[in-house]
């Protein structure tokens, strides 16, 4: 009987021991998801001056002066904007109204862009850089197109009335329009109907910063 009793006791200390341990187990560890931030796209890399010579030039006039090197070089694609109004020249002409167009380094990678601008940097014509940097002009000089005039606008001389940021374009004082592709103006209109109206002509040309 003593033996018997001693078994069963034993037996059930055992049991309140493992019961013990087992509670004070730490709970599973449950996986989580790790969430990864996206990176940060790097911001545009800052546009260099270039090492160019002046472009050809079918008229003296549109020189710049005193002569010294482009800085830079851009290509631009994109529309002349014209309005129709009451002209001298016809009773419904089309009157140029603003440039919009991207501009593109050599390698066709998008660099800024072309524009009216109307801000305290002045009102006129403007280049804007992707560096935030930009120009705006005033027009000093024109020539018509060596080739085919009457499908290609005219080549301009532009000086600088207004610079804005720290990039390519702040402290530029000159740019060349040349190598022009389309753009012109439409003929005159017969339609008073069109007076108000906008048309957008495809356009590309070359500019030069200096």
């Amino acid at each position: 009987m003593k033996n018997n009793f001693k078994a069963i006791t034993t037996s059930f200390c055992i049991a309140i021991f493992l019961a013990a341990c087992n509670s004070k187990q730490p709970a599973p560890t449950v996986a989580t998801e790790t969430q990864v931030e996206a990176p940060t796209p790097a911001a545009p890399a800052p546009i260099q001056p270039m090492k160019l010579s002046a472009p050809y030039l079918h008229d003296a006039i549109l020189e710049v002066k005193p002569a010294k090197p482009p800085i830079y070089k851009v290509y631009a694609e994109g529309v002349q904007v014209y309005e129709c109004v009451k002209t001298d020249a016809c009773e419904f002409g089309w009157k140029f109204k603003m440039p919009i167009a991207t501009l593109y380094n050599e390698n066709r990678d998008s660099i800024g862009s072309h524009y009216l601008n109307t801000d305290a940097t002045g009102k006129g014509a403007a280049w804007e850089s992707i560096d935030g940097s930009k120009v705006v002009v005033k027009k000093l000089a024109e020539a018509n197109a060596p080739k085919d005039p009457q499908k290609n606008i005219k080549w301009f001389l532009l000086e600088s009335i207004g610079n804005a940021g720290n990039g390519i374009f702040s402290k530029v004082t000159h740019v060349q329009r040349v190598e022009t592709e389309g753009g012109v103006a439409p003929p005159c209109s017969t339609n008073a109907s069109d007076l108000g109206k906008e048309q957008r002509i495809a356009y590309k040309a070359v500019y030069y910063f200096y």
